[in-house]
């Protein structure tokens, strides 16, 4: 499990998407929010309340989030409905600087391997699903993690 850390004057909050579609957010050992959905504009509020108040990306958070572009390493996965299914599914999702993020899903039941969809923060700070960008206007289908990079990094330069 990947942790994004924030520190300020030896304080270190982590920020922790769990397998199983979780959200943890843990002040040294004090485990301070724990959502049982894993809500990435609420878990953004959070960051950036923290940054405001004077916390930096500690090193290792820096080189995750700053490398050298976006892809597909950087998702983050989780379970969407009943993993025993034959409809199983996984979605990875990352959010971008310039308010778009992307919605990767995997499952048996699309026909190619990989399925991305483009969201944009609305005037409300959630994402929507986007279908006006100059890349596409609808789903992308993928069959490699190098494809889902290109698209990543297309979206990142919007």
């Amino acid at each position: 499990m990947t942790a994004y850390a924030l520190t300020k004057n030896n304080n270190t909050v982590e920020f922790y998407p769990t397998d199983n579609g979780c959200l943890f957010i843990d002040r040294m050992g004090e485990n301070i929010v724990q959502e049982d959905e894993f809500n990435y504009p609420y878990a953004r509020n959070v960051w950036q309340n923290y940054v405001d108040d004077g916390y930096t990306r500690c090193a290792e958070t820096e080189a995750v989030m700053n490398g050298d572009k976006a892809g597909f390493d950087k998702l983050i996965w989780f379970d969407i409905g009943d993993p025993s299914s034959p409809a199983a599914k996984r979605q990875g999702k990352w959010y971008f600087d310039n308010d778009y993020a992307v919605s990767v899903i995997q499952s048996s039941m699309i026909y190619s391997n990989y399925e991305i969809g483009i969201m944009k923060k609305n005037l409300d700070g959630e994402y929507d699903m986007c279908y006006t960008t100059p890349i596409t206007n609808d789903v992308i289908p993928c069959d490699t993690e190098d494809e889902v990079t290109q698209i990543m990094q297309k979206v990142e330069a919007l």
